[in-house]
């Protein structure tokens, strides 16, 4: 077909970036291809795609367009530990997303680089084998410098995710929430509900499904910010069993961190009163609930924990109230969202977090790389790119201020 420019990828790359993902022919060849064998025909260099087809490979397989052209791939980290406890294979929209947010971290540690602002180790460093969850929760709450009275105060999940989204990233910790407009292809909360990337404590990188309850993702930002603190990468989906033995494995451990954060078991038994009881009403169970700003499983769990309750109170509960996955359209705690959702500046504040845009647009503004570049570390058009930097400033402003 005259016009059509081919190009000379390298076939084994094609191969090698399919198969990092976990695709299947049939399923990489959709949107780039009508016809699989066509796929089949480049990776077996018999055909060469279109460049245009070369970009949707690229894209699909979340690679830049240049290293299909590589004569080796490139060498990169593994995948971060699977701790999952469904024990299926990590779907390919979610090996995407790691990948994603993989290069995101390498391109803020670049941008950091740039600046002269270069990222320090993580100056936490806990080891799971000798320092309890309890201790290492209060480690770590006293790091970020957040104290139960000012916790107390924020009642609203919304505002306790966002307070405590801002003490970990004042930590130099990017904090990415996965949605739109970074996530390409949305991630059900049962399948992934977070993960950390520690990578020897440089840029540690933690990831949350904003898919799922508001309740939920907070306690997800915690138990990751808990594996990068004994530094261990790991991807979850918030299973939060009962475990005697928390630090069995590194997910019973952050599990156990992160619920000693968010309530911790000396608050709790105080304001029980050292009570015990079979079964805890509901009416109470929901105040706790409130006042921690944490869902209803995690005070259940809690109580156990403490010995207010017993195991098979606990196991009635979450045998009464199973977990569903919110709707794609349906925001925390089955609140709907407003009409036509927030704007694109509204999502991409809350997915890349301000520290990774920072970086951005600092390099910008010290003409260290143009708006074109912009365009590639966030995504969006010209004109949407200048108008996240102005909404970007505008915010840190606020924060400021308050």
């Amino acid at each position: 077909m005259a016009g059509r420019i081919l190009a000379p990828v390298n076939p084994a790359i094609l191969v090698w970036a399919r198969e990092r993902i976990g695709f299947g022919i049939p399923d990489a060849a959709k949107g780039v291809t009508a016809d699989p064998s066509k796929l089949l025909a480049w990776e077996r260099g018999e055909e060469q795609p279109s460049l245009a087809q070369a970009r949707k490979l690229a894209e699909k397989y979340s690679q830049p367009l240049g290293v299909l052209f590589l004569s080796d791939p490139p060498e990169e980290d593994p995948l971060p530990a699977d701790y999952r406890a469904s024990g299926v294979p990590l779907p390919p929209e979610v090996v995407v997303e790691i990948r994603r947010v993989e290069a995101l971290r390498e391109a803020a540690i670049e941008l950091a680089g740039l600046i002269d602002e270069s990222f320090e180790p993580f100056p936490l460093r806990l080891d799971a084998r000798k320092v309890t969850p309890v201790k290492a929760a209060a480690a770590l709450r006293e790091f970020l410098a957040v104290d139960l009275d000012e916790q107390h105060r924020w009642r609203d999940p919304e505002v306790a995710f966002r307070k405590w989204r801002t003490a970990i990233e004042a930590r130099r910790v990017l904090v990415v929430v996965l949605g739109k407009p970074f996530t390409r292809v949305m991630v059900s909360p049962a399948i992934l509900s977070g993960f950390a990337i520690a990578s020897q404590g440089i840029a540690p990188t933690i990831a949350v499904n904003g898919r799922d309850y508001t309740t939920r993702k907070i306690f997800t930002l915690l138990h990751e910010l808990a594996h990068v603190a004994i530094g261990v990468s790991g991807i979850s989906d918030l299973r939060y069993d009962l475990d005697t033995k928390p630090r069995a494995n590194a997910e019973s451990y952050c599990n156990a961190v992160a619920a000693e954060i968010l309530v911790p078991a000396d608050e709790l038994t105080r304001r029980l009163e050292g009570k015990r009881r079979r079964a805890w009403p509901d009416a109470i169970v929901r105040e706790l609930s409130r006042d921690f700003c944490v869902s209803r499983e995690v005070i259940v769990r809690r109580l156990v924990d403490i010995g207010a309750a017993p195991s098979a109170f606990y196991e009635r509960w979450r045998a009464e109230h199973p977990y569903q996955p919110p709707r794609p359209d349906v925001g925390d705690e089955g609140a709907g969202e407003k009409e036509g959702g927030p704007s694109y500046y509204t999502m991409a504040l809350q997915r890349y977090g301000t520290p990774y845009l920072k970086l951005v647009y600092e390099a910008l503004d010290n003409e260290l790389i143009t708006l074109s570049d912009v365009r590639g570390y966030v995504g969006g058009q010209a004109k949407s790119a200048k108008g996240l930097r102005e909404r970007l400033y505008q915010q840190m402003a606020r924060g400021s201020a308050g």
